[in-house]
C-alpha cells in the first residue's frame, strides 16, 4: 500500500495514478478492512480520471463510481475516518465525486443527468443534510434575484444540489470563481442567459488566462432600482498577480459587475479569498459578504439577524462527529457570531453582544459541538473573557 501512497507525494508531473490504482487494488483484495487502502485507491482512480476543470465533461463514469464505492466502503468499514487525510474525508470526497460529474453533465446541458448526479451523491453518503442547511441559510442570506460568487465545493456544489433537487432559491445566479478559469463555463452562462458581459463574445473567447493589468481606477454608473444607491461606484483595481497581471476570472467578473451596474445585488460568499474580491468594498452579513455602494449602519444589524434566522437544526448531527470538513461549517457559524459579538464589544453594545453570544450557546453549545481548531477555541475564549456571564 505505502508504494501507491507514494504516488501523491510526488510532483504532478510525475504521478503514476495507474500504477498507484495497481498496487492499492491489489492491497485492497490481500487486506479487504484495510480503510485507508480504500480511501487511497478512491483518490487514485478520481485523480486518474479528472484531471482539469476544462476537460470536466470528458469524464468516464465508470471512473466516478469506482472511486466512490472506495470511499463507501472505507466508510462501511468505520464511519469516521482514522488514516493519513490526502485533502477531504470519505463524506466530503462523495460529495465532491458527484458534484463533479453533475457539473460534466451540465457543461454538455444534460438536465436528467445533472439531477441524476446529484441524486447518487446523496445516495451514496454525500451532501449531507449539515451541508444542505449551511447552504440554505447561505442562499438564504442573499436578496432576490441575486448573483452570488461562490468558492469552494462545499458552498458551490451545495448551492447547485439545492437548486437542481429542491428547486430552492433558483432566482440566484451561483457562479463559482474557480470554474471561471475555464473557457467553457464563462461561456456557458452568456449562452443560457445565466448573467451578461459588457465585453463581446469573440473577446470572452480570446480572453487568455492571464491579463496584464495594471492598478486601475474602475467607475460602474450604477442603475439600482434603490434611490439610495443611484450613484457612481469607483474604486481602484490593483494587480494580483506578479503587480502585472490579473486572472482571467477576475477579469470577467469584473466585467460582469460592469454589465450589472448593481441592477442586481451581488454576494460573496464566506470564504471567497479576500485576494480575489478585487478590492471591492463588501459587507459581512453572515454567510455572504454584500457588495455595497457606500457603509450603512444598519449593516451589523443585518448580520445579526441573519446569524439568529439561520437554522442550527443539524449541528448537533452524528455525521458531524465523523467528518473533518462538516466540523468547518460549523466554525464558521462560530466565526461568523463571534466577529459580530467583538464588534458589539468595542462599539458599547455590552447588551447585545452579551445576547448573542448567549445565543450562539445555545444553538452552537460547546459541550455537544466540539471546535474544529485551536485558533478558534482561543477566539472563542478571548472574546468569552470580556463579557460578564
Amino acid at each position: 500500500m505505502e508504494e501507491g501512497k507514494k504516488e501523491f507525494e510526488k510532483e504532478y508531473s510525475e504521478q503514476n495514478y495507474e500504477y498507484a490504482i495497481s498496487v492499492l487494488e491489489k492491497a485492497t483484495k490481500k487486506r479487504e478492512k484495510n480503510q485507508e487502502a480504500h480511501y487511497f485507491l478512491g483518490y487514485a482512480y478520481d485523480r486518474h480520471n479528472f484531471t482539469n476543470l476544462n476537460e470536466i465533461d470528458k469524464l468516464k463514469l465508470n471512473y466516478t463510481e469506482k472511486s466512490s464505492e472506495q470511499f463507501e466502503k472505507a466508510i462501511t468499514i468505520s464511519p469516521k475516518y482514522n488514516g493519513e487525510l490526502l485533502s477531504l474525508d470519505p463524506y466530503s470526497k462523495i460529495t465532491s465525486l458527484w458534484g463533479i460529474q453533475a457539473l460534466s453533465y451540465f457543461k454538455k446541458n444534460e438536465t436528467d443527468s445533472v439531477i441524476w448526479a446529484f441524486e447518487q451523491g446523496k445516495i451514496r453518503g454525500g451532501f449531507d443534510p449539515l451541508l444542505i442547511e449551511f447552504n440554505k441559510n447561505l442562499l438564504n442570506s442573499c436578496d432576490s434575484n441575486a448573483i452570488l460568487f461562490s468558492s469552494g465545493d462545499e458552498i458551490t456544489l451545495g448551492c447547485l444540489y439545492l437548486q437542481n433537487i429542491l428547486n430552492f432559491r433558483k432566482d440566484i445566479v451561483v457562479i463559482d470563481y474557480g470554474l471561471m478559469h475555464t473557457k467553457w463555463y464563462p461561456k456557458i452562462l452568456l449562452q443560457r442567459n445565466l448573467i451578461q458581459y459588457s465585453i463581446s463574445e469573440t473577446h470572452l473567447d480570446s480572453l487568455p488566462s492571464i491579463v496584464s493589468w495594471q492598478n486601475t481606477q474602475v467607475s460602474i454608473k450604477s442603475e439600482s432600482t434603490s434611490e439610495s444607491d443611484l450613484l457612481d461606484y469607483t474604486w481602484n483595481v490593483p494587480p494580483t498577480m506578479d503587480n502585472n497581471f490579473i486572472s482571467r476570472a477576475e477579469y470577467l467578473m469584473l466585467d460582469i459587475l460592469k454589465a450589472n451596474k448593481f441592477r442586481r445585488p451581488v454576494y460573496f460568499s464566506t470564504g471567497f479569498d479576500k485576494d480575489h474580491q478585487l478590492n471591492l468594498q463588501l459587507q459581512d452579513i453572515g454567510l455572504v459578504n454584500l457588495l455595497c455602494l457606500d457603509y450603512c449602519e444598519e449593516f451589523p444589524n443585518k448580520f445579526s439577524n441573519n446569524l439568529r434566522e439561520y437554522d442550527y437544526d443539524q449541528v448537533r448531527s452524528s455525521s458531524v462527529i465523523y467528518s473533518s470538513n462538516l466540523k468547518v461549517l460549523i466554525d464558521i457559524y462560530r466565526y461568523d457570531f463571534l466577529n459580530l459579538i467583538s464588534y458589539q464589544i468595542k462599539s458599547g453594545k455590552l447588551d447585545k453582544a452579551l445576547s448573542n453570544f448567549l445565543y450562539m450557546e445555545l444553538v452552537i453549545p460547546p459541550n455537544e459541538v466540539p471546535f474544529s481548531s485551536k485558533e478558534m477555541l482561543l477566539f472563542y475564549e478571548n472574546v468569552k473573557s470580556h463579557l460578564t456571564l
